[in-house]
């Protein structure tokens, strides 16, 4: 009963470890399940040999027969282990619904962002007025409007 709970376990784990690396774990559960017993048969076949048979040493023969089964166990990790990360980019559903919004009043920061050049060409934009703005204490505030009409200049 112990051997059926250790398989039951490692399987689980093994599936777990491939679906979080997006890959399906069915096959690779079957290989788990094929390599432990595998190993045990292998194991016991060697018990046997080195034993020769003897009723006397069944004790042996088990033990070499759960080092095989140990064995075949450790081969389906390490090839679990060893199986890379399938890379799936992002649904379309997911980065429209993940993307922040424009805002519609930016700083000359985010207008740089916005834009795609640096802080300081945006500030000389605005004072050679290319880009209207309203200064607001220390800063500008440039609308959503003011930006796509200055990139409708451009062209």
């Amino acid at each position: 009963m112990l051997e059926i709970w250790a398989i039951w376990a490692l399987t689980k784990k093994i599936g777990s470890m491939l679906e979080e690396k997006g890959r399906k774990s069915g096959w690779y559960k079957v290989l788990t399940v094929i390599l432990w017993f595998g190993g045990e048969i292998v194991g016991a076949i060697i018990g046997a040999v080195i034993t020769g048979g003897d009723e006397d040493a069944a004790c042996l023969l088990y033990a070499f027969a759960l080092g095989g089964a140990a064995a075949g166990a450790g081969i389906a990790y390490a090839i679990a282990s060893s199986v890379p990360a399938v890379y799936r980019p992002p649904s379309q559903d997911t980065v429209s619904a993940t993307a922040m919004p424009i805002p519609e009043v930016f700083t000359p920061a985010e207008a740089a962002q916005y834009l795609h050049m640096p802080e300081s060409q945006v500030l000389q934009l605005i004072e050679k007025g290319h880009i209207q703005a309203k200064k607001v204490g220390e800063t500008y505030r440039i609308t959503h409007e003011a930006l796509d009409t200055y990139r409708a200049s451009w062209s």
